[in-house]
């Protein structure tokens, strides 16, 4: 199968970090704090929207008991519906420094992008009671009327796209784990204790879909913004698509009788102008 190999975000990351700092040198670029440089600004604030995505998801998730038992990653343990008190505190203690780290950097905020400060008050962090629910307002965010500099709308496109690309990355990973767990229950699981153990791993990997999903789609609807400010033509909507979760997030199926190049195959599975009969050009 042909091989498609997206940069990574951290790779980007680290080629905009090199660009930059020779940019400031030759006096072409400036930064207007020690320690957070334009490219800082904006990397961080896509890290806060992830940690926001997540709480957002933990909210959903307990306040609806009609939704499947699901749970999420706070600091690399896995919390769901039914969290303990000492889970509890952990959230909470989460939710805090989410807010503190939100606040700070609103603050370095203002010195590059100024005009923020007609959009949020000093006290809208803290009023606001739900902190997933704060505005960040990057680049992407801004009306179109709110000027913005260009370098920071070409750093947030450079490290949305390949954001979006690890995101789909590991979305093929986590389904490909999923559907050999699912066969992997069905085949040996037997017993009602292990089959409660094998459910709540399944149930693990089905919410790292779920928020991998979610991750996803912000990156790609950031883009869409981007793109109309920095004026890019649409060829990048043929390799991000819009996700549909139910529809492209499930695994490849091997049975039932059907290759791989004989099914109606979810676009996150193939490289950008295949045609879904095709085989070649599929993700390994």
């Amino acid at each position: 199968m042909g091989n498609l190999t997206a940069v990574t975000q951290a790779a980007v990351h680290l080629a905009l970090s090199k660009t930059e700092a020779e940019e400031i040198e030759r006096g072409e670029h400036m930064s207007l704090d020690d320690d957070v440089s334009p490219l800082v600004l904006i990397y961080s604030g896509i890290e806060l929207e992830g940690q926001q995505c997540i709480y957002a998801l933990f909210v959903t998730l307990t306040a609806d008991s009609a939704l499947p038992r699901r749970c999420v990653e706070f600091e690399g343990k896995s919390i769901g519906q039914h969290a303990m008190d000492t889970q509890k505190v952990k959230i909470l203690q989460h939710i805090d420094t989410l807010r503190c780290r939100i606040d700070m950097w609103s603050c370095i905020q203002l010195l590059y992008m100024p005009c923020v400060s007609r959009l949020r008050s000093p006290d809208d962090i803290i009023s606001e009671d739900k902190v997933h629910k704060i505005k960040l307002f990057l680049p992407s965010s801004l009306p179109s009327s709110f000027p913005c500099d260009v370098h920071l709308l070409r750093y947030e496109w450079d490290l949305r796209e390949a954001q979006a690309n690890d995101a789909l990355s590991d979305l093929r990973t986590v389904i490909n784990m999923t559907y050999h767990l699912y066969k992997y229950k069905d085949a040996f699981v037997r017993g009602q204790r292990t089959n409660t153990r094998a459910q709540g791993i399944i149930h693990s990997a089905e919410s790292q879909i779920d928020a991998i999903s979610v991750k996803y789609t912000a990156a790609r609807d950031a883009l869409v913004m981007l793109a109309s400010k920095l004026g890019k033509n649409d060829d990048w909507q043929w390799i991000l698509k819009p996700l549909d979760r139910t529809k492209d997030a499930v695994p490849l199926k091997h049975d039932e009788g059907k290759t791989v190049g004989q099914q109606n195959i979810s676009w996150i599975w193939k490289t950008a102008g295949v045609s879904n009969n095709q085989e070649d050009g599929l993700q390994d």
